[in-house]
């Protein structure tokens, strides 16, 4: 259950960064 919850939250962590270098967004790349 909490496991569970952990392991989500995990992966969509790790996802986030791929997701923004995926976007075609340079504002942040200074």
């Amino acid at each position: 259950m909490l496991s569970m919850k952990l392991i989500i939250i995990l992966v969509i962590v790790m996802m986030i960064p791929s997701l923004l270098r995926a976007l075609p967004i340079n504002e942040y790349s200074d």
